[in-house]
């Protein structure tokens, strides 16, 4: 340590060196503000770029290359001016900066899509988190050329303050991950983050100087507070739409959404599934409407499992409209979606409905149950397929939990050919390792959609022996909309959008998913013909 840069900055700098204690309890905060800040970093971006590893992979990039620079200027900032007088700044600007974050993250996050998920989030995170991400990373080498005392113990010095750093961190990563995201929500967590770090900045001010010294500091927190508040109300766009719920979870931002036209179960800004808003409250998704092709294929079932509730109007309508229904099992990993289901979507546990609050995959695994049908309908947010629900050994699983006969469906968003279909490809593949027999529905093929569109694609998959052919699903499909005509399922136009065998045999096939290989949530799958899931 330079005795010369030291004692000009004392000179220059009239204030009590701070005590160990003080600055470990700093860097403690900031380590814990740091990670927790990059775990909620994830939610702002999810509206416009999802979930997928691309955004965790360039968040975490962004935070890293952030944290190089703020330890290169932290570390020469210490040999200018003592941590009393630079670290009060610098958390005060870190905090300001978490504020300031979800104030403008709509904007800045609508300005990179275009850019797709894997540039759009580099960009957007550059302007939203890299400046908090730099100042919060100055302050442990600050706090490590603070605390030396003589040259010897520089090692045991650093290594004790990147400790403690550390602790920090994990603090903040499983207090955010556990408790804070459901607790506060994203911006209750900002708000919390940048309140501890202005805390920092006063107890430092004050152990160094004295409490009259905290005025200046007073009115620069006000400022960086007020500054990113005002800005919040005036880029705030108000809804006309009426929220009946909302809730922000460890998996998604669930809202309920009630429009002129129907009511619906949004996550973050994505339409999972709607109903119309008069009894008996019809599904206004036409996706839900593929789900009755089960019953096309094997009459008289008696059970079914959901995987992926959405708004829970696959499973009322089949208890609705099948009264040999025995049993209906609806899995979900999030439990908020279920209750929303029962309190927003009529959705009835009884003894024929039960609810389950757990991973799809462990379910399957664990359950003692098995079933006639499995319909795997889940998807994190933007319309992204949960990786391990989309691998062979996973639809293995569920083929050993079908009874003779039973048929398994899923749901999904892909073309069927083009930059756009990898996950048409991928899937199809996989599930033919499988099943023995494989439909696929692709929404809006029956009117000549072109194939290089993004729409709902559904597979279906049976063992049986004898299966039904397209033709033969048709003429079953007029005789249910005949029979059901009250129930505005559109069933003959839905088993017309099936795709002829002979088809399927010209399109590209791809590479089969495993839980060694998957790749399927850096598919690309925006299009233009979308109908919701």
């Amino acid at each position: 340590m330079s005795t010369k840069n030291t004692q000009t900055a004392e000179s220059d700098y009239p204030s009590r060196p701070l005590s160990d204690l003080s600055l470990q309890i700093t860097v403690f905060i900031c380590g814990a503000a740091l990670m927790s800040f990059e775990i909620i970093a994830t939610r702002f971006l999810a509206p416009s770029f999802g979930n997928s590893v691309y955004v965790w992979g360039g968040v975490i990039s962004l935070f890293l290359g952030a944290m190089t620079i703020g330890y290169t200027l932290g570390g020469k900032i210490s040999e200018r001016y003592l941590a009393s007088t630079s670290l009060p700044i610098i958390l005060i600007g870190a905090g300001a900066f978490i504020l300031l974050a979800p104030a403008i993250q709509e904007s800045v996050c609508r300005a990179f899509e275009p850019l797709g998920a894997r540039m759009g989030t580099l960009c957007a995170s550059l302007i939203l988190f890299s400046p908090a991400g730099l100042l919060i990373a100055m302050v442990s080498p600050i706090a490590v050329h603070a605390c030396v005392s003589e040259m010897s113990k520089v090692g045991t010095t650093a290594g004790r303050i990147y400790a403690v750093s550390a602790m920090g961190s994990i603090v903040g990563t499983l207090a955010t991950s556990f408790f804070l995201i459901p607790l506060l929500g994203v911006a209750g967590i900002a708000i919390l983050l940048a309140v501890s770090l202005f805390v920092c900045a006063l107890q430092t001010k004050v152990l160094s100087s004295g409490a009259s010294a905290i005025v200046p500091l007073l009115f620069l927190i006000a400022v960086s507070g007020a500054i990113p508040l005002g800005l919040h109300q005036t880029v705030a766009t108000p809804s006309p739409l009426r929220v009946a719920f909302f809730a922000e979870t460890p998996y998604h931002n669930v809202s309920v959404v009630d429009t002129p036209r129907d009511r619906q179960l949004r996550f973050d800004n994505f339409i999972e599934s709607s109903i119309t808003l008069k009894p008996p409250h019809w599904s206004s998704s036409r996706y839900t409407d593929t789900f009755h092709l089960v019953p096309l294929l094997i009459p008289d079932f008696e059970s079914v499992a959901f995987i992926g509730a959405g708004g829970g109007i696959g499973p009322r309508e089949f208890k609705m409209l099948y009264p040999t229904l025995q049993r209906i099992d609806v899995v979900d990993i999030d439990p908020v979606v279920l209750e929303v289901c029962r309190d927003y979507f009529y959705l009835e546990e009884d003894d024929k409905t039960h609810t389950h609050a757990v991973d799809g995959r462990q379910y399957i695994r664990k359950s003692d149950h098995s079933w006639d049908a499995v319909i795997l309908d889940a998807f994190t947010i933007g319309g992204q397929i949960p990786f391990h629900l989309a691998t062979r050994e996973y639809f293995e699983e569920i083929e050993n939990k079908l009874n003779p006969g039973g048929v398994f469906l899923m749901n999904t968003n892909s073309a069927l050919e083009g930059s756009l279909a990898q996950v048409y490809q991928s899937l199809h593949e996989t599930i033919r390792r499988v099943f023995d027999h494989v439909y696929v529905y692709a929404h809006g093929y029956g009117f000549g959609v072109g194939s290089e569109l993004t729409r709902n694609v559904i597979f279906i998959g049976t063992n049986s022996e004898e299966v039904p052919t397209i033709e033969s699903l048709i003429d079953s499909a007029a005789l249910f909309d005949q029979s059901h005509a009250d129930s505005r399922i559109d069933l003959l136009g839905i088993a017309e959008d099936l795709v002829p065998q002979s088809v399927l045999d010209t399109f590209q096939s791809g590479p089969v998913l495993t839980d060694q290989y998957n790749p399927i949530d850096t598919y690309a799958f925006r299009g233009i013909l979308r109908n919701g899931g």
